[in-house]
């Protein structure tokens, strides 16, 4: 791939995209028809400083470009849209509804994507400082892990509803198909489970 890779995500193709933050390129790998190997099959210039990427249930690819303050919209292997957003963007993901949510590391907020504009932009300063990874969950809830806040704040219907303390520094952040969470926190060597109830109101966590 290119230089420095940072992250990737799949299609629902099955197609394959990596950021690599040092050429500030997105490569495409697929699978070859003939040997079912797969093989780099694009190299798309994007923004300076790409790190977050997501596909959307359309194919189109999101990329936060961590450097330019933008996150751009590759259609058909092409960047077909830089979409400001705020300072740092490091962290990408969609929600259900294809909306794109955007975590602002230097900004200490996300922003909210829509049809490839950008709708809303949540603070998070009174919550958690540095968010660091982004992710959401099969109702829409989406959750922020603060690398400098040591906490993942949720927002549900556009505002914070809420904050988990987790163990130092969480720097990435997943769900699974029961919709539980986990963290991993850089500085203590440990992952955060987050669980839900059976009434999806509260929110508990266990530490290990």
């Amino acid at each position: 791939v290119g230089q420095t890779p940072y992250a990737i995500c799949e299609d629902g193709n099955g197609v394959i995209y990596v950021t690599n933050y040092g050429d500030n390129t997105v490569t495409k790998i697929e699978k070859d028809s003939n040997t079912s190997e797969m093989k780099v099959t694009e190299t798309i210039n994007v923004h300076t400083g790409p790190r977050g990427i997501v596909a959307d249930s359309r194919n189109k690819i999101f990329v936060s470009c961590y450097l330019s303050n933008v996150v751009d919209e590759i259609v058909n292997d092409s960047v077909v849209a830089s979409i400001k957003v705020g300072y740092a963007p490091k962290a990408v993901t969609c929600d259900i509804y294809d909306n794109i949510w955007v975590a602002n590391y230097g900004a200490n907020s996300v922003s909210k994507l829509t049809s490839g504009v950008k709708i809303l932009d949540v603070d998070l300063k009174d919550f958690g400082r540095g968010p660091s990874a982004i992710t959401s969950n099969s109702a829409g809830v989406v959750y922020v892990a603060n690398y400098l806040g040591n906490n993942v704040a949720i927002i549900k219907d556009g505002v914070v509803a809420g904050t988990i303390p987790v163990a130092a520094a969480p720097t990435a952040i997943d769900i699974n198909a029961d919709d539980a969470v986990y963290v991993t926190s850089e500085l203590s060597g440990t992952v955060t489970k987050i669980v839900k109830d059976v009434d999806m109101s509260t929110i508990l966590f266990f530490l290990g």
